[in-house]
């Protein structure tokens, strides 16, 4: 039934499409519009479920604004009982019929109905008679930045150029829209094909070129392996297939973390199983993590913009096996060509083939590899103590662990004898004033009646802070990192899984080291068995000689 219903009587429902601006020149025309010749169109309402006389609109919320807005006291509608499941089928159907739908209303009104049916892209195409290309790149533009969405709806891109931006994500869209966008013009002049050779260019990072394995799950827990993760390309063909035939990383951040992490264990296994190869730096300087692991392991760091280097032979000049630690090249190893300087420095830089330079070799490999078991409890006693740090003093569980384990009491008195506190953190908790360490010097009792009082929750922040002031800079075994390691128990630290993580990682490597010290035995046997076989030859011609001078 159709009829003029007093303004006044109705109510909006929800509606997936708002009316954000009713300030924009679209809007304005319709209110013009509709002062001039009245709503061409009529909505849609039912009546109010629990109001006499009043009506929920179901479709035509912008209609409805200009109407109010050019002052009609009425407002034509079809008035009809509507099921609340059946409302958004009905104001998405409404919308997708008209002839000037705008493709970003098309996309909310395709998630609207996808988030309301619970329908895949499958389902939606065939609601909607659309392949399933067409729904996925609409559903996509609703992934737009808010600056984005606002300059396509005024008309200062084209459809094509909206789906592109919409494959990658806010950041990319971001450095995307910069590229793009030319404010004299006020409008984006990069065609479609530009901007997908930009993404291509720029965002996409091409897998078959990780130096890490792609099934390698373990070395960055947090993303897993690339092999089944959801954001590359073959797992949005729908989006990616004009663009790119083989397997990318749409996530840029996530691929220079795997890399950053890669390089640093591949130079630790430089560091700890190759002693033949030098570490090399390009223009940029190293990392100051990589540098560190060179001066641990009293690795040269060769600078290949230094005299006497270059990268090709020239007379003179001796090879060297690096491992490039910056420049164009981190990551990779290569080879570098340094002035000799003398018979001994050639040598050196060669690498000695001969037995017994081979035994030093071995040699070096385990003296790294001492050094590095050295190291390990270091890195375990730096994740223990920044577990430590991380628990809040007020933490109820880290307290009740701590007073469980009973371990608290012989330290009481280190809370005074060991620190000098500055604000003083400890008088505050016993409730002393500024004056008072002069004076409980005479009466040390006082003092520690006053610790034995305090509750858990002071006992074990103080204690926390004493040991972690005392010992922090430790981090070679002994007894101040076991100290440390015991606190880290009591206060409910799991030490016994940060150290088994280290011994895994120090499994790997001890295992790389003995594939190497077997590569360099197995070198050694043949030279053995031909200096044995010299040794045969030379014996009988000397008895000749021998018999002769007799």
């Amino acid at each position: 039934m159709l009829k003029e219903i007093p303004v006044s009587s109705i109510t909006c429902l929800p509606n997936y499409r708002t009316i954000d601006n009713v300030n924009d020149q679209d809007f304005k025309d319709l209110v013009t519009s509709i002062k001039k010749d009245g709503v061409m169109q009529a909505g849609l309402v039912r009546p109010h479920p629990t109001k006499k006389e009043q009506y929920q609109l179901v479709f035509g919320n912008r209609r409805f604004a200009a109407a109010v807005a050019a002052g009609l006291l009425s407002f034509p509608a079809t008035v009809k009982e509507v099921a609340d499941d059946d409302i958004l089928e009905l104001q998405v159907m409404e919308n997708l019929q008209r002839k000037d739908v705008h493709p970003m209303d098309e996309a909310a009104a395709y998630k609207a109905y996808q988030a309301k049916k619970n329908v895949d892209i499958k389902e939606l195409a065939a609601v909607f008679a659309k392949t399933e290309r067409y729904i996925t790149h609409r559903l996509q533009l609703t992934t737009l930045i808010e600056p984005l969405q606002k300059d396509f709806l005024k008309g200062m891109m084209t459809v094509a150029q909206a789906e592109v931006f919409a494959r990658v994500d806010d950041k990319q869209q971001k450095e995307l829209k910069d590229y793009a966008y030319r404010s004299w013009e006020k409008k984006y002049t990069s065609t479609p094909e530009q901007l997908k050779k930009k993404i291509e260019e720029d965002f996409l990072l091409k897998l078959d070129a990780a130096p890490w394995k792609r099934d390698d799950a373990t070395l960055y827990p947090d993303a897993g392996a690339c092999n089944s993760c959801p954001k590359r390309t073959s797992c949005k063909g729908l989006l990616f297939a004009d663009l790119v035939k083989d397997d990318r990383c749409t996530d840029k951040a996530c691929y220079k973390k795997k890399k950053d992490l890669w390089f640093i264990t591949e130079v630790e296994k430089v560091a700890t199983t190759k002693p033949d190869i030098k570490f090399a730096r390009g223009y940029d300087e190293p990392p100051k993590e990589l540098k560190k692991i060179a001066e641990k392991f009293s690795i040269t760091v060769i600078n290949s913009r230094d005299a006497g280097v270059g990268s090709w032979k020239e007379t003179g000049s001796t090879p060297v096996k690096v491992f490039w630690i910056s420049g164009h090249d981190a990551g990779k190893y290569g080879t570098l060509y340094i002035e000799n300087k003398s018979k001994a420095a050639g040598k050196a830089a060669k690498g000695d083939n001969s037995a017994a330079g081979i035994k030093m070799q071995q040699q070096a490999i385990q003296q790294r590899l001492d050094r590095a078991k050295e190291l390990d409890y270091e890195k375990e006693q730096e994740t223990i103590i920044k577990a430590i740090e991380a628990i809040s003093p007020d933490d109820k569980l880290a307290t009740e662990a701590f007073t469980e384990n009973k371990r608290y009491e012989f330290l009481l008195m280190l809370a005074y004898d060991g620190l000098n506190w500055g604000d003083d953190e400890l008088l505050e908790a016993l409730g002393l004033g500024d004056d008072a360490m002069e004076h409980l010097e005479k009466t040390p009792d006082l003092l520690y009646n006053k610790i034995c009082s305090l509750n858990d929750v002071a006992i074990t922040s103080i204690l926390r802070n004493v040991l972690l002031n005392k010992f922090r800079s430790e981090k070679r075994f002994g007894l101040k990192t076991y100290i440390v390691r015991q606190l880290a128990k009591c206060l409910g630290v799991d030490v016994v899984a940060i150290v088994a993580a280290q011994n895994e990682i120090a499994a790997k490597r001890e295992a790389n080291a003995a594939k190497r010290i077997e590569g360099l035995k197995a070198a050694v046997a043949p030279k053995a068995k031909k200096v044995a076989a010299s040794a045969k030859k030379v014996a009988p011609a000397t008895k000749k000689k021998t018999k002769k001078a007799a």
